[in-house]
């Protein structure tokens, strides 16, 4: 879904923007700060030329992808910073999807017009679980090497979901599955921190 790209002067068709990138990740689905950090690169096949402004601009999405409430758009910002960008009236809430895009001048008065949208999405930000630890109740000892636990529960949906999400953690190691297909290519998630101070979730 793109947005709506309000009026430049002297957009140029030979200066735009690729690799739009939050907290250095494409289209991260677990960003874990409310100040995000965004980086673009400018493209061009001129010579000798140098970004001077950039303008920032994002919406929130909603489950369909279509964006929702007031969009946010900065003034343009003389610089030619295009790494580790911050919009300074913006705090992303957790576990909501957000659309950014972005426009640049350069030292020839060209305007890259704006980007292609990219988008990301929060995570809990630190905020409460929904969810309870479950376990089959067996206790392991230290010097014991029980086969993989295997927990599972039917559950029925009222209505066809548009978009869903899985937050996991665990104790060890876990494998979620749904329908009989596995959710996510990654293995051995959550990882190992010290269960003693952290645990880590994807």
């Amino acid at each position: 879904m793109v947005l709506n790209a309000s009026p430049t002067s002297a957009s140029s068709d030979n200066l735009f923007i690729s690799q739009l990138r939050s907290e250095d990740t494409d289209a991260p689905q677990l960003v874990e700060t409310a100040k995000p950090r965004f980086s673009w690169r400018l493209e061009t096949t001129a010579r000798g030329v140098e970004q001077t402004a950039y303008q920032l601009r994002i919406h929130q999405l909603d489950a369909t992808g279509e964006p929702v409430g007031d969009l946010l758009e900065t003034a343009l910002v003389d610089s030619s910073q295009s790494q580790w960008i911050t919009l300074p009236d913006f705090e992303a809430a957790p576990q909501t999807r957000y659309q950014w895009q972005v426009r640049v001048q350069d030292n020839h008065d060209r305007d890259s017009g704006w980007s292609e949208p990219a988008a990301f999405e929060t995570g809990l930000l630190g905020g409460p679980w929904q969810a309870e630890w479950i376990s089959d109740g067996r206790a392991v000892a230290m010097e014991e090497d029980p086969p993989a636990r295997y927990l599972r529960r039917e559950f029925t949906l009222t209505a066809a979901p548009v978009r869903a999400r899985l937050y996991l953690s665990a104790f060890g190691l876990a494998e979620p599955w749904i329908n009989g297909s596995r959710v996510s290519e990654d293995y051995f998630v959550p990882g190992w921190p010290d269960y003693r101070k952290r645990n880590f979730y994807v």
